[in-house]
């Protein structure tokens, strides 16, 4: 077994030897790689075959100490040198790399909340209200203003507000944000297309536009005022009381 150990080592000496002669050469490498390692492969199975025998003779066909050849210890053979008697299926399971969940990060976010009833740039819905919106943004504003604090800011005062914080620099997304904030968290609307600071700096006319659409199909129309709101349901509730039930005739 020594003997065939020294030769296992001179071989390997002497492969590795051609492989580091071959890097040295001006691309010699691609085009003898191969060559090399296929020699290299079949210079160890002759070696390892050798061995195997040399000790197989000296011990017996039954192999060492009589058990069998699976039992003999150190004659495994080097496992890249095996041959594959299993199954594709198996050997697939065996060396698949098993499946890591992709991190939280990239999780896809969920939105809870209401969908508005119109879309932020659906202001062709309400053509009055746009062009309304366009030239005097501020009344707008102070219609909402006075729907959402039911009254207890009017109509003239916030306009007033939204109008003065125009020119000092452009701060009326402030007061729009801050009122569609309240709007969404009244009715759980989501925060949607864009946040409600986005959405007032970069596109306030659209944003109240929005607005307004939403509480008119809410049945609180902007344009009427707080006081119109409440006189619009008290005629309303008298209209139901008022109706006489329907003639009943006896057969």
């Amino acid at each position: 077994m020594q003997i065939s150990t020294l030769q296992l080592a001179a071989n390997w000496s002497r492969c590795f030897a051609q492989i580091r002669t071959s890097f040295k050469s001006n691309h010699a490498f691609k085009k003898r790689g191969y060559a090399v390692f296929r020699q290299l492969q079949e210079r160890i199975d002759y070696s390892y075959r050798s061995a195997k025998a040399q000790m197989d003779r000296s011990t017996g066909s039954t192999g060492y100490g009589g058990n069998t050849q699976q039992d003999q210890p150190g004659f495994a053979g080097p496992s890249m040198y095996q041959p594959n008697t299993g199954s594709p299926a198996n050997n697939f399971t065996q060396y698949a790399e098993p499946e890591l969940p992709g991190p939280t990060m990239y999780q896809a976010n969920t939105v809870r909340g209401t969908v508005w009833s119109s879309g932020l740039f659906d202001c062709h819905e309400d053509e009055t209200n746009a062009v309304m919106t366009a030239f005097l943004p501020c009344v707008t504003f102070g219609q909402i203003a006075e729907v959402m604090d039911q009254g207890e800011m009017t109509c003239p005062l916030g306009s007033l507000i939204y109008a003065l914080m125009m020119p000092a620099l452009c701060s009326q997304w402030l007061m729009g944000s801050s009122y569609r904030k309240r709007l969404r968290e009244r009715y759980n609307l989501v925060e949607a297309p864009y946040t409600d600071i986005i959405s007032h700096v970069f596109c306030p006319c659209c944003s109240l536009c929005q607005e307004f659409r939403e509480l008119r199909k809410r049945g609180l129309d902007p344009s009427l005022g707080w006081n119109g709101i409440l006189a619009q349901r008290q005629a309303a509730q008298h209209e139901t009381v008022d109706v006489p039930p329907p003639r009943q005739t006896m057969f």
